[in-house]
Parts: structure tokens; C-alpha cells; sequence
């Protein structure tokens, strides 16, 4: 069987190129895949240690909407593949294009984002299946009248961590973020500031990842509105975060919309509980009483009581190692079984 997985362009730096990865490394013998990513990769060092034979990377260099159509019709009708899976609705297009040239070939989406926040979603019902990442996808699916039959509830995957990261222990909380830093964006990192100015403790902020220089430049400045600017710790983007973080008590997310939020899932599997925003797609299928709590989005007094539970233990979680097998079922061994018995059918 011969498969092309496809999205216009990756920077090399999220959540969707450890996803992309995975399936890459574990791709059977019995299928030919190839990523073809018609505007390249930022960063291409996330593309190290994908050594199958079976795998082939295709990166072109296109910098225009236009031009990453036009080479996806050209690329898919020239190589005629049983099935193509795409993470983009627009890219849905040109491949439905292409499929007028292609006898048989079918269209899978992969959405990794809340279809609240996605656009053309009308090009969905053009495709075969769908592989969701979130039962919040799955819903939002149904809701667009599409064939509960052809919706396939996947998550994303995780290797299981060789160790737990050590909680803080101390009478200065330590929380972390991990992601791209946006100010009020889709991660809302304006929110979690504003959350962290209200608390009645002393606490330190570490932030992996990193953003535009506005972006930046908004958070510090609001930082420094809020008081809070001499507790917050930028490390930028860590190539391998979860060996940067040497000690924490709790993962903060704030973000208004996701997919499936790794950084969560990754926090969890170390042993990190976590506080988030319930927001559209994700977190309510990883954070339970045991790991974690949400809160809901906008209301920040909601947060700031979690918070303030958190640090006079009113508000208790399960042990570290409780906490870590939590996520059992997302580790990579039974995901990518589920993920090739479903695009082989």
C-alpha cells in the first residue's frame, strides 16, 4: 500500500511534528509512506532517527499559498497513492483535484486542531474517513452530519517516560509552561499572567518555547503591569524540554483552543499534575481528579482559587507514580497499532 501523509508547511518546533515522528519511525513493512511537505520544515533536525526503508521525506521549498496548491495537485497525480492523509482542510483541494487522476484513491483527514478554529471545514465531507485526535473532534465531526461510521477516535501517542521529573517541595512553587509563547493568541498566555497576579504565595515561572518578538515583548510588558516580571524564568525552545526541566510542581495551560495538548500528556507521563483551561478539544480526555484540574476558560478567579487550594493543600492529586499511569493508554506501542489497523482498511 502506498501512503502520502501531507501538510503544507511545519516549523519543527510542536506537537504535531512528535506525532508525525512516531508514525514514521513505526511505519510496517507493509507500507510505502511518504511525508510530503510542499513548503519544507523550519527546523528539519525533528526529521533525525527516521531511518525505514520504507520512508521517504519529501520537502519542497514553496513560500505561497499558491504555489503549495499547485504542487500538491502535480505531486499527488504524478504519484498516484492508495491513500493520502492530510492534516490541512485546504490542502483537501488540491488533493480532491488530484483524485479525478488517481483510480481509487482515498482522502483521510488528520485534523490537529478544534474545527471551531480550522478553516474550510465544508471540504471535510468531501473526505473518506477521519482520524480524530480528541473526542472533542469526534463531536465536532457528528455536528457537521458526518458518518459516525468514518470517524476513528485516535489521540496522539507518547513514549513512556524512563523517569519522573522530582516535584519542588519547597514554600516557592514552581510551575512550567511548555509551547509556543503567544500573548493572546490560541495559547493565551495573557490569561495565565493575569491568573499569576493574583495569587497570595510566592511562586516561579518557567516558560519553554519560544514566539515572535511581539509577542514576547507584550507578556513582558504585561508582566511588568502585573508585578509578576521578576518570577517569570524564558528559556526558550528546548530541543529536549523534558531533560531541561530539573524540578517543578505543576504544569500551567491556559490555551483557548487545541487538538490534543502534548504538552499536557507529556507533563502527566513525568508525574506532573496539572491545572488547564477547559478548552475546545483536549484536555477533558487526559486530565482527571488524579492528575489535574480544569478550570473554565475567561474565568481566571476559577484558576486563582485552584491555585491557591494547590498551595495550601486543600487541593490534592495521586502520587507521582499515580499520577504518570494516568496515561498508560496513550503510550506509542498500543497507538501505533490502532493507528495502522485503522488507514489499512
Amino acid at each position: 500500500m502506498k501512503i502520502i501523509l501531507t501538510y503544507p508547511f511545519l516549523t519543527g518546533k510542536g506537537g504535531m511534528e512528535t506525532v508525525i515522528k512516531k508514525v514514521l519511525q513505526n511505519t510496517p513493512d507493509s507500507i510505502k509512506m511518504k511525508l510530503f511537505l510542499p513548503g519544507g520544515s523550519e527546523d528539519e533536525s525533528w526529521l533525525d532517527g527516521i531511518n525505514n526503508d520504507n520512508v521517504e521525506i519529501i520537502l519542497h521549498n514553496h513560500k505561497n499559498p499558491l504555489a503549495m496548491f499547485l504542487d500538491t495537485f502535480k505531486y499527488i497525480k504524478a504519484e498516484k497513492p492508495n491513500k493520502v492523509i492530510t492534516m490541512n482542510n485546504l490542502q483537501i483541494l488540491p488533493i480532491l483535484m488530484a483524485k479525478k487522476f488517481v483510480k481509487n484513491m482515498q482522502v483521510i483527514s488528520w485534523n490537529h486542531f478544534s474545527l471551531k478554529f480550522t478553516k474550510a471545514n465544508f471540504l471535510l465531507k468531501k473526505c473518506d474517513s477521519f482520524l480524530a485526535i480528541s473526542s472533542g473532534i469526534c463531536d465536532e465531526l457528528k455536528e457537521m452530519k458526518i458518518n459516525p461510521e468514518k470517524i476513528h477516535l485516535i489521540y496522539n501517542p507518547i513514549d513512556k517516560p524512563t523517569k519522573l521529573i522530582p516535584l519542588g517541595n519547597e514554600n516557592t512553587r514552581r510551575f512550567i509552561y511548555v509551547g509556543r509563547v503567544q500573548y493572546k493568541k490560541q495559547k493565551n498566555l495573557a490569561e495565565m499572567f493575569e491568573i499569576l497576579g493574583q495569587l497570595e504565595f510566592d511562586f516561579q515561572l518557567d516558560i519553554y518555547g519560544d514566539g515572535t518578538k511581539e509577542e514576547v515583548n507584550k507578556l513582558k510588558n504585561l508582566a511588568k503591569m502585573l508585578g509578576i516580571n521578576s518570577k517569570i524564568n524564558w528559556h526558550g525552545w528546548q530541543k529536549n524540554v523534558w531533560n531541561s526541566i530539573k524540578k517543578t510542581d505543576l504544569l500551567l495551560f491556559t490555551s483557548k483552543y487545541e487538538g490534543f495538548p502534548m504538552a499536557i500528556l507529556e507533563a502527566i507521563a513525568h508525574g506532573i499534575p496539572v491545572i488547564s483551561s477547559n478548552c475546545s478539544s483536549g484536555p477533558k480526555d487526559i486530565v482527571t481528579s488524579l492528575n489535574g484540574k480544569l478550570y473554565q476558560l475567561g474565568n481566571t478567579s476559577e484558576a486563582v482559587k485552584l491555585l491557591n487550594d494547590f498551595y495550601s493543600g486543600n487541593l490534592k492529586f495521586g502520587s507521582q507514580e499515580e499520577i504518570a499511569k494516568s496515561v498508560e493508554k496513550f503510550y506509542t506501542e498500543n497507538y501505533i497499532k490502532d493507528y495502522f489497523n485503522i488507514i489499512q482498511k
